[in-house]
Parts: structure tokens; C-alpha cells; sequence
């Protein structure tokens, strides 16, 4: 039985890497499917501080996102949530630990899916 129960124990994580799985969740997924819902419940679980990106945009840019597409397009739009996105994971290295909740679109855009990969954060498609 002993042997049973070993089979289904879980590494830990490489110390290297440790401080960041343990700083960072992402939610990934469609619109509306549920990620600020689930992120801001799930930061209350972790008693981590909680961040939606697009509200991060909104804030950065003074402006809704639909009016940052009416008036300037998605290329405008898709550059300030990258910057936003590079500004979240500088603030997770450098203080509390977060989850955070990214656009739709985000996720499937190359320069934000290679930061992520590379930020080593856990993410989770919902």
C-alpha cells in the first residue's frame, strides 16, 4: 500500500522556479467565459491580490476598450495590453503574489503567449 500512495505523490517544484509557480496565476480563455468571475474567487481562496487586464488597459489608456477599437483600432489596443501585460509581470517579481485574469484575446497573441511561457506562471485555460 505504501508503495501505492508514493506513486501519486507530487514533486516539488525545482527551487528555481518555485518563487514564480508560487507567485502567479493566469486565466486564460474565451470571452466571457468566466475568467474575472473565477480569478476574483479564487484570489480571495488564495488571499492574493487580483488583477483583470483589460481593466488594467482601461485605466492605462483612459479610455474603454471598445472605444480604444472605434478610435484607434486593435493594433493600438493589442500593443497597450501587451505593455500591461509586461508591466503585471514585472510587479509579480517584484511584490505579492497575484492572479490574474487575461483578455480573450490575449492569450493567442504571439509576443504575450511567449512571455507567459517564458514567465514560467502557472496558466489555466477556463
Amino acid at each position: 500500500m505504501a508503495g501505492r500512495q508514493d506513486s501519486w505523490h507530487q514533486p516539488e517544484p525545482p527551487a528555481e522556479r518555485s518563487h514564480i509557480l508560487t507567485r502567479a496565476v493566469f486565466l486564460v480563455g474565451f470571452m466571457g467565459s468566466g475568467k474575472s468571475s473565477v480569478g476574483r474567487a479564487l484570489s480571495r481562496r488564495l488571499n492574493w491580490r487580483f488583477e483583470d487586464l483589460d481593466e488594467r488597459v482601461q485605466a492605462r489608456e483612459n479610455r474603454a476598450i471598445a472605444d480604444i477599437f472605434r478610435d484607434s483600432g486593435e493594433l493600438v489596443f493589442r500593443q497597450a495590453e501587451h505593455a500591461a501585460l509586461l508591466e503585471l509581470l514585472a510587479e509579480v517579481k517584484a511584490s505579492t503574489p497575484v492572479v490574474a485574469a487575461l483578455g480573450g484575446g490575449a492569450f493567442i497573441q504571439p509576443e504575450n503567449a511567449e512571455l507567459l511561457k517564458g514567465s514560467e506562471a502557472v496558466r489555466r485555460f477556463i
